[in-house]
């Protein structure tokens, strides 16, 4: 396709006209359809289809019928009747944080650090370890030794060993706070009944401060750990 110089300012493509003028794509349709395009090279993408550009008069000229007027305030009212019944889902979802029935089942602290122990230890051995290694890094590696002629691959792996028991005073009070939280509550129950509903991420906000105040009721010993365990929690990720 021969490129030709585009004077500024007197062509717009559909994507324009929707994103700088107010259109709709069902108002692009209804409305262009017997509308003069030129089709030019596109000059983002090098393979792309061709872009379309209406003349600019065209569409002012358009844009003062009161076809296209009457069409544009009925799209108008269908988007705030829809931004409308969104923001309605969204309120409802929040609102059945406050119905929520959370409990926090309380243990003596040092039951519950043996148990958290014993629970990364166990998570520990079923999910193993490696570092792995690139044997063209070796100092002895040699080009004409070649692991795929074997099939094997370039690659070797260490298993690591992995220990909860010697783990840092301030790690093993985090476990104990994702143990509290996924273990000893109905916090994850509760968490299904939002789930996928519009409204998730502003009502998961509200639903972990209320699980964050019920944990350190129970939990004052921990107070400082629940409060610096729950800032670090992906709302976004727990929601999806």
């Amino acid at each position: 396709m021969k490129k030709e110089k585009i004077k500024k300012g007197e062509y717009i493509t559909a994507t324009g006209l929707i994103q700088k003028r107010g259109w709709t794509k069902a108002m692009v349709k209804k409305l262009l359809g017997k509308v003069e395009v030129k089709w030019v090279k596109n000059p983002h993408y090098k393979y792309a289809h061709p872009m379309g550009l209406y003349k600019l008069n065209d569409i002012k000229r358009i844009e003062e019928t009161k076809k296209f007027k009457d069409t544009k305030e009925k799209a108008e009212k269908r988007k705030a009747s829809a931004k409308k019944a969104v923001e309605t889902k969204k309120n409802n979802t929040i609102a059945m944080v406050d119905k929520f029935s959370l409990n926090v089942k309380r243990l003596d602290l040092e039951e519950l650090k043996e148990i958290t122990l014993r629970d990364k230890q166990e998570w520990y051995d079923t999910h193993t370890k490696y570092i792995r290694y690139d044997v063209r890094d070796y100092e002895d590696y040699e080009e004409e030794y070649d692991y795929y002629l074997f099939g094997e691959s370039y690659y070797e792996y260490e298993y690591i060993e992995r220990n909860a028991y010697t783990a840092s005073e301030d790690v093993v009070k985090r476990w104990m706070v994702n143990y509290i939280r996924h273990k000893l509550t109905n916090y994850d129950e509760e968490l299904e009944r939002i789930y996928k509903r519009i409204g998730r991420v502003e009502a998961y906000d509200k639903y972990k401060n209320i699980l964050a105040t019920e944990m350190k009721n129970v939990y004052p010993e921990l107070e400082e750990d629940i409060d610096e365990y729950m800032l670090g929690i992906d709302v976004e990720a727990e929601t999806a």
